[in-house]
């Protein structure tokens, strides 16, 4: 992605206060300026969008005259998750192609399709093809709730994903295990709660 970037550069913006109709049909409007796409739908009212850069600075000026509250400049050269990374993608199916997979045991909610998927073929398909999709994490947390999920677990530094989850579906609790502390913390909590669901999966 960053070898794509340099040959083909371009760029990511957060649009804050539009919601995914307006971005879209906004996208569409000034795609006679070059390629611009919403790459991330990270929350009701947030998402990134990401092109090649007459395109992505067309699309931030129409977007302040639509009426999003904030549109923030991403301190990024490539654009990830847009058709700009198509080689990048190739380049990855290739190196995907001769890893062998299985299927997947538990449930795995694809980024694209936001939908459980088990077969190996799909997620490998899913894997690859992300690369140049759009990100809908909005979607993917309320297929999680209506799943029947009710804890998700963000593992890594921050709690990024943690607050847009519940920004998305009051009804998920969010915890965020970023340090070797907070993972223990949280194996206790489980525990805890499967001694008091008499052996139920508490998440």
């Amino acid at each position: 992605m960053k070898e794509e970037g340099d040959s083909n550069p371009g760029g990511m913006a957060a649009v804050i206060g539009l919601d995914d109709e307006a971005l879209e049909r906004l996208c569409q409007d000034v795609s006679d300026k070059g390629i611009v796409r919403p790459a991330n739908y990270n929350s009701p009212g947030q998402t990134v969008i990401s092109g090649d850069l007459a395109a992505l600075s067309a699309a931030i000026e129409l977007a302040v005259e639509r009426g999003a509250r904030k549109v923030v400049r991403l301190a990024i050269s490539i654009a990830s998750h847009s058709p700009l990374m198509r080689h990048a993608a190739d380049h990855f199916n290739t190196v995907l192609s001769q890893v062998r997979l299985y299927d997947a045991a538990v449930p795995v909610i694809a980024n694209i399709s936001a939908k459980a998927i088990t077969s190996a073929d799909d997620i490998r398909r899913e894997l690859a093809d992300q690369i140049t999709s759009s990100v809908r994490w909005s979607q993917s947390v309320r297929a999680m709730a209506e799943g029947g999920v009710h804890t998700i677990v963000e593992v890594g530094p921050g709690e990024v994903l943690s607050g847009l989850s519940r920004r998305i579906s009051r009804d998920l609790q969010a915890v965020s295990v970023n340090s070797t502390d907070a993972l223990q913390q949280f194996v206790a909590r489980v525990k805890e709660i499967e001694g008091s669901r008499r052996g139920a999966p508490a998440v």
